[in-house]
């Protein structure tokens, strides 16, 4: 491999010249000039390559004869359209953040002051961190987690208790839960062991390391802290990330993980406790989920084709039933390949994000949500000439009617 040595604008334009980039405006060089080259070409670049010869950049053919080439301000405007949606995406998801804090915290009070197994000693002075952190406040027990995938795209999970035997050779262990579909293990699941208990440990480290850190920074923590000995949990979430309370949620009680899915309005009173553990199981993985875009978005990645490879089930909030072709996957027949490849596609693209934000959402926010995701589609069509919008829609996952599936 090359080293990367540094080159000059000049140096730079030639070899996109020699690309078949063209470069002969001043709007062009102004684009060059203007964004760090890594960031707009090497970030933006592969839309607008040639698949069988991705050394050049795409020419269109047209009627009369004559060219377009790509040129610097068509990767511009896919760069802008990526801030844009990015911005947007940040604003909603900052948000969830805080409607995720008040959940979390008003139900764990809600549920840990009523519990008549902790002491009235301990409950009484539970606004102190060195009690509401104690260990009997939560479940500490271990899970493991079977998920599965048959060939129509249809991804369900089934919650154990205990190690299951021969687990990918569908064993005779019974679950101590099945799926919302009734299913037992089949062959080839995949298998993963929970420890809540580690989770805990380090969150709890993490808790008392922020608040060292926050305490030097921030002059209303210090006072309060100085002043009272204590850090109450309302305050304490100010300070802890969307990845602190993902992991926060995950070793709580299922009295209080219910009482915040109630506040959430992702189940009912009378939810069963089958469908809560799966519920639940699935909004654990949403919280990752919206962790990794969340820091995208306040780090500046790119996000428009990020993909994510933590599964939903299709029962959770009805999500297979949002993702394309859904009736052909439950049909017994297998899908055709081209339709198998946009469901599977769009399950771990762009779309889950758009899913879960729209739980977050009334009818109403939910079509100003839509609408403002293709206003950018829009802005950036209008300035694309070498590619067609539904090109980069194929990248990001929305190679289908997403907007009436949402």
């Amino acid at each position: 491999m090359s080293e990367k040595i540094y080159k000059t604008p000049s140096q730079r334009f030639n070899t996109l010249r020699y690309r078949d980039m063209e470069i002969s405006t001043s709007s062009h060089r102004r684009v060059l000039n203007q964004y760090n080259y890594y960031n707009l070409i090497n970030g933006y670049k592969d839309p607008f390559l040639f698949t069988n010869n991705p050394e050049k950049y795409k020419i269109k053919k047209l009627p009369d004869g004559t060219s377009i080439k790509t040129t610097p301000n068509q990767l511009e405007a896919l760069y802008k359209f990526d801030d844009a949606l990015r911005k947007k995406l940040l604003e909603y998801l900052l948000k969830i953040e805080e409607q995720l804090k008040n959940a979390f915290t008003q139900a764990f009070y809600e549920v840990q002051s009523k519990n008549m197994n902790i002491p009235y000693a301990n409950r009484k002075n539970l606004h102190l961190d060195n009690e509401y952190l104690r260990r009997c406040y939560f479940d500490l027990d271990v899970h493991y987690e079977q998920s599965y995938q048959n060939r129509n795209a249809i991804r369900n999970t089934i919650v154990h208790d205990t190690v299951p035997r021969n687990f990918y050779f569908g064993g005779d262990v019974e679950p101590l839960f099945y799926n919302s579909n009734g299913r037992k293990t089949p062959q080839g699941a995949k298998f993963r062991k929970v420890d809540k208990e580690q989770y805990y440990d380090s969150f709890k480290s993490i808790v008392y390391s922020t608040l060292a850190k926050q305490k030097s920074k921030s002059e209303s923590l210090e006072r309060y802290s100085s002043k009272h000995g204590y850090v109450p949990m309302w305050i304490l979430m100010n300070f802890l990330t969307f990845g602190n309370i993902s992991k926060f949620y995950l070793f709580q009680t299922k009295e209080v993980k219910r009482n915040i899915l109630k506040r959430l309005k992702f189940i009912e009173e009378t939810t069963s406790e089958v469908d809560f553990e799966i519920i639940s199981l699935n909004f654990s993985r949403s919280l990752e989920i919206l962790t990794i875009y969340r820091n995208i978005c306040a780090h500046n990645e790119r996000v428009y084709n990020n993909s994510v490879s933590i599964p939903l089930d299709d029962s959770f909030m009805d999500f297979g039933e949002k993702l394309p072709f859904y009736y052909e996957a439950k049909s017994p027949q297998q899908m055709s390949q081209s339709k198998l490849v946009i469901r599977r596609n769009s399950r771990k693209k762009i779309f889950v994000l758009f899913f879960l934000i729209s739980n977050f959402l009334n009818k109403r926010e939910i079509s100003k949500f839509k609408n403002e995701i293709e206003t950018q589609f829009s802005l950036l069509e209008a300035k694309l000439s070498v590619i067609t919008i539904d090109e980069i829609k194929i990248l990001m996952g929305l190679n289908f009617d997403w907007k009436s599936n949402l």
